[in-house]
């Protein structure tokens, strides 16, 4: 069954929009990045003074001091946060019961790397903070000093959303939301590409087809008028040949 022509408008248009929402945020989390590494945010983004953490672990998944696990402050695995960043400047002014985001060093086998921790403020010290889950039994074991805070998180995140952020950040993730539409941008403009040179070519022969064509014509006219040309020389000449002799016989009558 051939595809109408509007069908295959809409569906252009579809196709389109779809590749344009592509390459849209595949250029907006290209310049978050890149602007984030300029202004000194190593490791993570920085979105219009906010940046967004998924939730590993339970350790702040209930309420400060009780047992409670619906404080606005708390959070589980799977949630996504929204953290203010701070300016350096304002960390020393943080007190006790703020909840921040830091940087944690992580011993791995090639290098020590960090990865980014919430937890609460339960001690400030001269130059860094004593932290603790609230759903932990104890306080943390390393310190977290003025130069490792990011952020304070004032309770906005979105439940849930955290999985697909993790996600994203795993290879089937990255196959799934990257790779795969990657490729199929890809295939889409060369499939676009070929359809457009197939195009072209196809209007080149029918262009030549038809000047080949209209010079045949001319071709054609143009024997036809020495044809005709030729006759009406032969028909004048046959008719002043015949003139004399029937002058001639006249006479002899």
């Amino acid at each position: 069954m051939k595809m109408s022509q509007r069908t295959k408008k809409i569906l252009n248009i579809v196709v389109d929009i779809f590749v344009f929402l592509i390459l849209a945020l595949a250029l907006i989390f290209a310049i978050s990045i890149i602007t984030s590494r300029a202004s000194g945010y190593e490791g993570y983004t920085v979105i219009f003074g906010k940046t967004y953490l998924a939730v590993e672990s339970d350790s702040m998944a209930k309420e400060y001091g009780t047992e409670n696990t619906t404080n606005a402050q708390s959070f589980s695995r799977g949630d996504l946060l929204v953290i203010d960043t701070i300016e350096q400047d304002e960390v020393s002014s943080l007190e006790a019961g703020t909840v921040i985001t830091f940087k944690t060093n992580q011993l791995t086998q090639d290098e020590t790397a960090y990865i980014l921790n919430t937890h609460r403020i339960v001690e400030v010290h001269d130059d860094y903070f004593t932290t603790k889950g609230d759903n932990n039994a104890t306080a943390d074991s390393y310190r977290v000093y003025f130069d490792d805070v990011i952020g304070v998180y004032d309770g906005e995140k979105i439940e849930g959303l955290g999985n697909f952020v993790l996600f994203m950040g795993s290879f089937g993730g990255f196959c799934t939301f990257v790779l795969v539409p990657s490729i199929l941008v890809v295939i889409y403009f060369a499939v676009n590409l070929v359809l457009v040179i197939l195009k072209e070519k196809k209007k080149q022969t029918a262009e030549a087809a038809e000047e080949n064509q209209k010079l045949l014509e001319e071709q054609k006219e143009k024997m036809r008028q020495e044809i005709l040309a030729e006759l009406a020389k032969e028909k004048e000449a046959n008719a002043g040949a015949q003139s004399p002799e029937e002058e001639h016989s006249d006479g002899e009558e």
